[in-house]
């Protein structure tokens, strides 16, 4: 399945952001970082609670890709719906995934009430992603094919018709290559690579995961 087939392009990032408003006396801090599992968020709010032991809230959402997203959020104290919520929505607004934000927030002593909590928790997410350095991001997955020198050029004309990029390649008795390949083209590799299986040609197929699109083999971790 291409899950990201027909769908907008989304965006990740692979370095945090961090951005510093104030409303009323009190004072936001918002941080944006990469997020793959939940030991990621665990570890980054356990830091950010140490080091900012006397604020007020540590208010968070997370999205990560997968089948289907799966998105969380938090209010730490926050009245319902005004925090975690407005946060995720401005990570949803741009598009990002794979990606945590916590704001952190000193009370300066007046109360915003409800819509301003809202207002200003979101406010600091869109600031702080609008900041950010984010990248677009594509699904992918790893081809490693293993063939005899005598059929190099099989595996040539392969990569000739599919767009590829190559990972690795190792001369040992075999030859065994991993590609990279875009999800929309993995039918193609597959239905070629059973149609020279007879010349003892073997391959495997990876967990589809995240590539930063611009950046060729910068491979993210699968999500899955």
């Amino acid at each position: 399945m291409y899950y990201m087939e027909n769908h907008p392009t989304y965006f990740s990032i692979d370095t945090e952001n961090r951005l510093d408003i104030r409303e009323k006396s009190s004072r936001f801090l918002a941080y944006l970082f990469p997020f793959w599992h939940h030991e990621d968020f665990d570890l980054r709010l356990s830091a950010l609670r140490k080091e900012h032991y006397d604020a007020t809230h540590h208010c968070s959402a997370v999205i990560r890709y997968a089948n289907p997203i799966f998105e969380q959020t938090h209010d730490d104290g926050e009245p319902s719906g005004t925090a975690g919520l407005p946060i995720l929505n401005a990570m949803r607004s741009a598009k990002i995934v794979n990606a945590g934000l916590i704001v952190v927030r000193y009370f300066g002593g007046t109360k915003l009430g409800k819509s301003g909590l809202i207002e200003t928790y979101g406010e600091a997410a869109r600031q702080c992603l609008q900041s950010a350095r984010l990248k677009p991001v594509e699904e992918a997955a790893t081809v490693v094919v293993t063939s005899s020198y005598e059929n190099m050029k099989t595996i040539d004309l392969l990569m000739s018709k599919v767009e590829t990029t190559r990972l690795s390649s190792e001369y040992l008795e075999n030859v065994t290559i991993t590609l990279r390949v875009k999800l929309e083209h993995l039918d193609r590799i597959h239905d070629f690579l059973e149609q020279v299986s007879y010349t003892g040609i073997r391959y495997e197929l990876g967990k589809p995961g995240l590539v930063f699109a611009q950046t060729g083999v910068d491979i993210l971790k699968p999500y899955i």
